[in-house]
């Protein structure tokens, strides 16, 4: 078996026409460095950050696999460039070993080739000419054209600007559509005729599309063989329905508006409304279900392929982590793990926030408005919304100038659940708005939580990026309008700017059985801050020796969401780093943004 590039008979330049999903686009040459290859899309050439390369050095070529799917109707030209250049160079008496000498041709077949292809796609005589025409071109000279000479012995410029054969044919043009006017009137006017003639066969009645003289069209038209007319509004303007013949009784075409589609719906005319209405009524998947079913997809995504991505080659020692406990706490720093089964970075320091304004809201009950910021966490001083009255109510403070919150810890009382006599879930949500809030929900969300538990002795935790409002409020939906929903105390914390988080892997566990040459790495992630930018403010890196050095990734977006959490992915090439089989990957959150990382996959080829 050859050790070397066996550089076969293939052009080195292939092209595609792109269907807007396909990512991966092989090539049958070989190459023998990533710099020997172009990808252009149409006729611009792409830099090496929007696609990776995977088949360096094989003899039967490789995959260009684009970071974003290129768009439906774009050409993908992929072509070899070589450096043309020696850069051997034999000793007298020295041994030449047959790989050298092997490498030194297989890179000289292929700059042929690349020279055939070029000389292959210029202007040229056929062979089959015996033409001796000179065919060096004229020096050039602006508005010219280059023409044969006379004797068609060589080529020359012409002697007359080619702008001015433009503007002698655009007036030409305006003659001509002068023409076409006057032609058109005539036109008109043998229209104007056959109206007439059809007034004419009409017993000279006039036809819009109403008529006031009841009777009109029905006098006048009379039904094919397989089309029914039906009159309506006989005596006032009138109109006609249709109905054709073998889709059901020949009747007026009705449209439905029943969640279950009348029996002969073949012929009737559906309406938007009745078809979603269908759809709505005949749902075979819940909600929940298909919540579960997402985090299925997710996980399979996430270990298996993104749209063919992942194809090329056999992936192998997946690992998933969804982070449902603190698993890789113990190697990160900055972050903080939180009830969510996720890792963020909300802020440095939390400082409780004693709020002096006035409480507002709509729960009424027991402890009431000021109960909820009294500092008792217990029972007695709950409030909640009155029984039988509504889902959702809200406690909250009006401070008395705009305070930068960054934390928010919500109490159950100890002798009733959020939401009492029921099973729930509840949700529990933050707001802040910089004036007055006309209802619960009237403000900025700034985070929340859906608690399904019916213990006593609730605390939620919510932590986001610092926002700086004079309300800020908790509002609860409780899981029925028949129960009460209950708070016994609600706390503020300040929060100073989110310190950088660097979340880092354990080893892949089992170790790959030889030391990889690519990492694929996922992520579950959200961006808390509203203005976090992907490979800027949030990184990915992967490590074959332990972490002893480290390869950044070119992060994207998989454009699948789930519960409000981005899949995104990178493949990273690890084949230059020392050799060694302690996989690991290195997440950042930078630049005082506030970031969540819910899950992250590890595969490796």
């Amino acid at each position: 078996m050859a050790d070397h590039i066996q550089v076969g008979d293939a052009t080195p330049r292939i092209q595609y026409v792109a269907n807007g999903s396909q990512a991966a686009f092989t090539f049958l040459f070989p190459i023998f460095t990533i710099a020997d290859m172009e990808v252009w899309l149409d006729n611009v050439k792409q830099a090496g950050s929007a696609y990776t390369i995977s088949g360096t050095g094989i003899s039967g070529g490789g995959t260009v696999l684009f970071v974003i799917p290129p768009a439906n109707g774009a050409l993908v030209t992929l072509r070899r460039r070589l450096t043309i250049a020696r850069t051997s160079d034999y000793q007298d008496d020295g041994v030449i070993r047959a790989k050298i000498l092997n490498d030194e041709l297989d890179r000289q077949t292929a700059a042929l080739q690349q020279v055939a292809e070029d000389a292959n796609r210029s202007v040229q005589r056929s062979f089959l000419s015996s033409s001796s025409a000179n065919l060096t071109l004229p020096e050039p000279s602006a508005g010219k054209s280059i023409k044969w000479n006379a004797a068609g012995s060589g080529l020359e410029n012409s002697s007359g600007d080619v702008d001015q054969a433009l503007s002698i044919a655009t007036v030409g043009a305006n003659n001509a559509a002068a023409s076409a006017a006057a032609a058109a009137v005539s036109a008109s006017s043998a229209q104007g005729s056959a109206a007439q003639a059809l007034t004419a066969v009409l017993g000279g009645v006039k036809v819009s599309a109403t008529d006031t003289t009841a009777d009109t069209l029905q006098g006048k038209l009379a039904a094919g063989v397989n089309i029914a007319l039906t009159r309506n509004n006989a005596g006032g303007d009138e109109t006609l329905e249709i109905a054709v013949g073998g889709l059901g009784t020949a009747s007026a075409l009705a449209s439905d508006s029943d969640v279950t589609l009348a029996a002969d719906s073949d012929a009737r005319l559906p309406t938007q409304k009745a078809v979603k209405a269908y759809l709505a009524n005949n749902a075979e998947v819940s909600s929940a279900e298909f919540s579960a079913l997402q985090q299925d997809v997710i996980q399979n995504y996430l270990l298996d392929a993104v749209n063919g991505a992942w194809a090329a080659g056999s992936f192998s020692n997946g690992g998933f982590d969804a982070f449902n406990t603190d698993t890789i706490g113990v190697n990160s720093t900055n972050q903080t793990y939180e009830a969510g089964k996720y890792y963020d970075n909300p802020g440095g320091v939390y400082t409780q926030y004693t709020p002096t304004g006035a409480a507002f809201g709509d729960m009424i009950d027991l402890g009431g408005l000021a109960g909820a910021f009294d500092g008792v966490t217990s029972a007695g001083h709950t409030s909640c919304a009155a029984k039988n009255a509504v889902t959702q109510c809200f406690v909250g403070k009006a401070f008395l100038a705009a305070q930068s919150i960054g934390k928010v810890v919500v109490y159950g009382p100890n002798n009733y659940s959020w939401d009492t006599y029921n099973t729930g879930p509840v949700t529990i949500s933050i707001y802040g708005k910089s004036s007055a809030p006309a209802s619960a929900a009237d403000g900025i969300l700034l985070a929340s939580q859906s608690i399904s538990s019916t213990a006593a002795n609730q605390v939620a935790t919510f932590s986001f990026a610092p926002a700086s409002y004079q309300y800020v409020w908790v509002e609860m939906t409780k899981g029925s309008a028949m129960q009460y929903g209950c708070i016994a105390e609600v706390q503020y914390f300040t929060s100073s700017t989110p310190a950088d988080m660097t979340l880092l892997s354990s080893a892949l566990n089992p170790a790959p059985a030889s030391a990889p040459t690519q990492v694929k790495l996922m992520a579950l992630y959200k961006d808390q801050s509203g203005g976090a930018a992907l490979n800027t403010d949030f990184t990915a890196e992967a490590t074959r020796d332990g972490g002893a050095t480290w390869i950044a990734g070119t992060l994207a977006d998989t454009g699948l969401t789930i519960n409000g959490f981005k899949a995104l992915w990178t493949m990273i090439d690890v084949g230059a780093q020392p050799s060694g089989t302690a996989v690991k990957y290195r997440l950042k959150a930078l630049n005082g943004k506030t970031q969540q990382v819910k899950a992250a996959a590890l595969m490796t080829r």
